[in-house]
């Protein structure tokens, strides 16, 4: 499954890349700190390029987890 997105501005840097702090920053107000703690906490982002990013956790049960619950909702704050 692929998704497109459009990064928002105030999460990137002058030099146009991700600030993945205020990221999750972002997904720990979003999602409340029960949800991030447990399931956002180690999201890693992998790479970055063309408006598109790649982000890597645990385990397969992990990504499988957080893409069937939280994938629309991680697109929207990024």
């Amino acid at each position: 499954m692929e998704k497109s997105f459009k990064v928002e501005k105030n999460l990137v840097s002058e030099e146009n890349v991700l600030n993945w702090k205020l990221v999750q920053d972002s997904f720990e107000k979003a999602f409340g700190s029960e949800v991030y703690s447990s399931w956002l906490q180690n999201v890693s982002l992998i790479k970055e390029y063309n408006h598109y990013v790649i982000l890597g956790v645990q385990t397969r049960f992990f990504r499988d987890w957080i893409t069937s619950r939280y994938a629309d909702k991680i697109l929207s704050q990024l």
